[in-house]
């Protein structure tokens, strides 16, 4: 899915959260993910180290290269196993 990764942790202050990067399907985000911030993943792109949730864009708000929330969100929201649908 198109969206966000995040760390639940970063954003329980409400703030709103920087865009530090992008990840694609054929162009990972290697670097490590900065304290307060997120990373826009398209889909099929892997999931960077360090996030434990996706937040879908259509639950978002993009201003200034940072983002807030639409709707409330919930800790490993979208966040899937390799083979757990089997």
């Amino acid at each position: 899915m198109d969206g966000y990764v995040i760390r639940f942790n970063d954003w329980q202050d409400v703030a709103p959260l920087v865009v530090a990067g992008t990840t694609l399907a054929g162009s990972p985000f290697r670097d490590p993910l900065p304290v307060k911030s997120c990373i826009r993943i398209m889909t099929g792109a892997p999931i960077p180290s360090g996030v434990d949730m996706i937040i879908m864009q259509e639950n978002t708000q993009l201003v200034d290269n940072t983002i807030s929330f639409t709707q409330p969100i919930k800790p490993a929201s979208n966040i899937r196993f390799a083979g757990e649908d089997i």
